[in-house]
């Protein structure tokens, strides 16, 4: 066969996948030795067989559920068993999957696009299985590197990780690293597809005050890697700059205070691509020391959100900082929301929203846009809260807002209970709200608007637009 013949055969051969424009691998990695995995599911990935991981939860929440990972490109089809009924599995975000189908205890589906981070749900929030579809690796780090901390396939229990300048922690697939890590310096990685798990300490009594935690450095990534069952925060960014969050999945609800992901006074951070299980709030933006350093130019985007008993984004609950401006948040599911409803006065302002945005300490807070994010409703009382109120982790007096846009954003479900409440307060003229715009907000269809039954502005509040286009 000549080369012009081989080339010909090639092309016929390998058309059907040429003319979708897809070309399907897949990369699987096996559970260590004496990893806890789940008695609830399994699963293929274009037959071959993924690991799922247990991962412990409190039964109020939902109790345990799973968890699993591989990586791929191309168009990679999906097989689930499980003993549980799975005739009404709803798969969230929805928009991540296509051709889902049910034959007796098997569910099908496929997926076109990495990364892709869904939950798979026969029962609600009950028993979910967590799947994260990982872009291949490029070029992954060297075991030898002298800049490289390397964990391999295995448990490994290093306890506390140190990472200085220069360095990168790389937990490959296959690992799991049961330790804290703490990262001071410049041009710092944090990378791989294995598992960071907190899971060997108790609440508040973990190594170090937070699972990861990166302060006073610049420069840093933190991506691919499953950070899971942290003692209080997943992450905490202090007193940081230049930072690039992508891929990275948060799961963890055994515990109060878990938050996800807190920025403290810093600037230039961007997320991407994240997803991120709490009970407590998914991201929080505070200012907590850092000689007060101002918050800004914050992006997070291609999100997904769920929290158990906060809220999504809580903005300004600690303001000790010069500022808090440039904050955007765009392209985001919100799969879950806290469920709580029995945590105050039906009237009280102090229940977590879904978007709380609350400055105290004088501090400004400006230049805010929340867009094109899509809610999955399940009767919360509390929807946005743009208020300036003190906490019991902030100092009097409270502070300012000053410009926030609401744009495309859309609440739906299967219950339509609830109020969905929208505040908008200023205590007082010297700590006012001021130049809100709510742009095609809509609940269960309706757009709200600012005689909407549970639409509150109050006090020393200004220029509150409402606006519903029409399409």
């Amino acid at each position: 066969m000549n080369c012009r013949a081989k080339l010909i055969y090639v092309l016929f051969a390998f058309m059907p996948l040429f003319s979708s424009g897809l070309m399907a691998s897949v990369k699987v990695y096996p559970a260590p030795p004496g990893a806890i995995l789940s008695n609830d599911y399994k699963l293929t990935v274009d037959g071959q067989q993924v690991a799922v991981y247990f991962a412990p939860g409190r039964d109020n929440l939902g109790g345990n559920y799973s968890f699993a990972y591989f990586d791929f490109s191309g168009n990679a089809s999906v097989e689930i068993t499980s003993a549980m009924s799975l005739d009404s599995t709803m798969i969230r975000p929805e928009t991540k999957i296509i051709e889902k189908s049910v034959t007796g205890n098997k569910l099908r589906f496929s997926i076109s696009s990495s990364p892709c981070q869904v939950s798979i749900e026969p029962d609600g929030i009950n028993k979910p299985l967590l799947l994260f579809a990982n872009p291949p690796e490029v070029n992954p780090p060297k075991k030898g590197d002298p800049d490289v901390i390397y964990y391999g396939p295995g448990i490994h229990k290093p306890g506390i990780i140190n990472l200085v300048d220069n360095q990168t922690l790389y937990i490959a697939g296959g690992a799991v690293v049961k330790a804290g890590v703490n990262a001071v310096g410049k041009n710092i990685k944090i990378m791989g597809r294995g598992i960071l798990d907190g899971i060997d300490w108790e609440r508040a009594k973990g190594p170090q005050h937070y699972l990861l935690m990166v302060e006073n450095s610049t420069n840093v990534t933190v991506q691919d890697i499953i950070v899971k069952d942290s003692w209080l925060y997943a992450l905490m960014i202090g007193g940081s700059s230049n930072l690039s969050i992508n891929n990275f999945k948060i799961i963890g609800t055994r515990c109060a205070n878990e938050d996800g992901i807190d920025i403290c006074n810093s600037r230039q951070v961007r997320i991407q691509d994240c997803f991120i299980r709490t009970d407590d709030d998914c991201i929080a933006i505070k200012g907590t020391g850092y000689n007060a350093k101002a918050v800004d130019s914050v992006m997070i985007t291609r999100c997904v959100l769920w929290t158990d008993v906060a809220n999504n984004f809580r903005i300004g609950a600690e303001s000790h900082a010069e500022a808090m401006q440039n904050i955007t948040a765009q392209d985001i599911d919100i799969i879950h929301l806290e469920r709580d409803q029995e945590r105050g006065s039906p009237y009280s302002l102090r229940y977590d929203f879904c978007f709380t945005i609350q400055p105290a300490e004088n501090m400004p807070m400006k230049n805010l846009r929340f867009e094109n994010i899509r809610v999955n409703w399940e009767g919360q009382n509390n929807f946005i809260e743009c208020r300036p109120y003190l906490t019991h982790w902030s100092k009097p007096p409270e502070g300012n807002i000053d410009g926030v846009l609401f744009k495309d954003i859309v609440a739906t479900g299967k219950v339509r209970k609830g109020q969905g409440r929208v505040v908008v307060s200023g205590p007082s003229p010297s700590h006012d709200v001021k130049n809100v715009t709510f742009q095609n907000v809509t609940w269960f269809g309706e757009c709200i608007q600012q005689d909407s039954r549970d639409v509150t502005i109050s006090g020393s509040a200004s220029n509150i637009v409402f606006d519903c286009e029409k399409h």
